[in-house]
């Protein structure tokens, strides 16, 4: 849970422009380094979005 939830928050936090394909490995290295910080052991290598949505 605690996972999931920095990943929505920082989500949250991101302009639309974050979202253009161009920014994608941005934003999952963002979204890496930031659940990386949590884990007390290990270390997150990579994460799959599978769909993002714009509102």
């Amino acid at each position: 849970v605690v996972l999931r939830d920095v990943a929505v928050f920082y989500i949250k936090s991101c302009k639309a422009k974050s979202f253009e394909p161009a920014n994608e490995a941005v934003l999952k290295g963002d979204i890496i380094a930031r659940m990386n910080q949590k884990l007390k052991s290990g270390v997150l290598k990579d994460v799959y979005i599978s769909d993002i949505i714009v509102q």
